[in-house]
């Protein structure tokens, strides 16, 4: 569980940095930049047959006023229920993300999202600790209502594909629904 807090910590600096240099850029052309970061307030997500709770975030920056890029992260500590082999079961993902907004009117906006990127599954069996690395890619919908232009909640509804993994769990275990309630801070694009 500790790797997928530095996962989660090291895509949150990233997306500051990114902001960050998107702001030094924007003043020398006296443009302000249009940025996001957002914290999951409740994530869920299917692995097998259980539901489990997912601690993330993403974030990022617009380029023009629809489409946008940046990067998500996101760590899922796994039901040992449905485990019963291994110990301590994780799974976190890490990776790049695109986005584009198809609709907005007024204080709502719904966006199609798309990530890909590099999955860890941590478990332990016999007291040895056990990684296993694979691919995701994770096509998601998300619908956001603005509070002020620079807040917002948004939900989004994803399905995460994992490429392959080895046993104990298998690619179809770890693939399933994701779902997110999320605050998202930032300037964006009027």
């Amino acid at each position: 569980m500790q790797q997928i807090k530095y996962l989660v910590l090291s895509v949150l600096m990233l997306s500051t940095l990114l902001v960050q240099a998107q702001e030094k850029t924007s003043r020398k052309k006296e443009k302000k930049g249009k940025y996001f970061i957002a914290f999951n307030l409740i994530g869920l997500t299917s692995v097998g047959e259980n539901s489990n709770f997912v601690i993330g975030g993403k974030g990022g920056f617009y380029l023009g006023k629809r489409v946008f890029l940046g990067g998500r992260a996101a760590g899922i500590a796994l039901n040992e229920r449905y485990f019963p082999e291994v110990e301590a079961p994780e799974f976190g993902y890490i990776g790049p993300m695109v986005g584009v907004h198809l609709w907005r009117k007024e204080r709502l906006q719904a966006s199609l999202l798309g990530a890909t990127g590099l999955g860890i599954v941590d478990y332990t069996i016999d007291r040895r600790s056990i990684r296993d690395r694979t691919l995701f890619i994770m096509p998601s919908a998300e619908v956001e209502y603005f509070f002020s232009k620079n807040v917002a909640v948004g939900m989004e509804l994803g399905y995460r594909r994992v490429s392959r993994t080895s046993l104990p769990f298998t690619a179809k275990q770890l693939s399933g629904l994701e779902f997110g309630i999320s605050l998202k801070l930032g300037r964006r694009p009027l």
